[in-house]
């Protein structure tokens, strides 16, 4: 039995339409071969150099995206220069963050210690930054105090209660003379008649103490007309 030909199926031309020859593939003469050689050129823009240029299809998909090799190589150098440079920015922003994170850090431990340096005075109550831990008076508080223990006479019959201040008296007498029942305002001259001023019911030479319950607020006149009198 002899083998069975082939049967070739029936070709036409791809821009006329022609039914080709047995030599012939796709196109029936040479004209309509530039012509389909034109149509199968696609023009496109080259990404790096911005010219135009014309390539074939490769089957259903454009490929090509540089005019050469030369473009396509300085292209992608470029893209790797770019991206490096840009990683390296990354990194620099990154350090300045992690600086200004720690600088941030370093203030805040700063601004806890002194915040918890800030503590009420024992005496006046006003707030105050301790310079040391121990302190528990203010500086003003502390000057009294230190005139207070300088003063021997209040040591005579006891320890001196030292938390005693003319404030403290004023506030506790609502500003008002126990002798005279004036009202009493603090004033810039500290040396006039009506000036606030502290005052032993019993005389310290007469066995007085230095504690609340022997202390009333007078004004200077009358802490000067009472004298050592009880």
């Amino acid at each position: 039995m002899g083998r069975k030909k082939k049967i070739r199926p029936e070709r036409f031309c791809k821009i006329c339409g022609r039914l080709l020859n047995k030599d012939q593939d796709f196109y029936c003469s040479i004209e309509c071969q530039h012509k389909g050689l034109q149509k199968e050129q696609v023009k496109r823009i080259c990404l790096y150099c911005g010219r135009e240029f014309s390539r074939r299809r490769n089957g259903q998909k454009e490929v090509y995206r540089f005019c050469s090799k030369s473009c396509s190589s300085l292209f992608y150098g470029t893209m790797r220069r770019e991206n490096k440079e840009r990683k390296e920015e990354q990194i620099k922003y990154i350090k300045q963050l992690q600086r200004n994170a720690e600088r941030i850090s370093r203030d805040l431990q700063k601004l806890r210690k002194q915040i918890e340096r800030i503590k009420p005075c024992a005496i006046c109550g006003a707030l105050m930054v301790k310079a040391k831990s121990t302190q528990t008076i203010c500086g003003a508080c502390s000057r009294k105090a230190d005139n207070v223990r300088r003063d021997k006479r209040l040591y005579r019959n006891g320890k001196p209660d030292l938390s005693i201040t003319l404030e403290k008296v004023y506030e506790r007498d609502l500003g008002i003379c126990q002798l005279c029942n004036r009202f009493i305002i603090f004033g810039s001259d500290t040396n006039a008649d009506y000036y606030p001023s502290i005052d032993h019911i019993k005389p310290i030479s007469k066995g007085g103490k230095h504690e609340w319950d022997n202390v009333q607020l007078l004004c200077r006149k009358c802490n000067t007309e009472k004298g050592n009198r009880a």
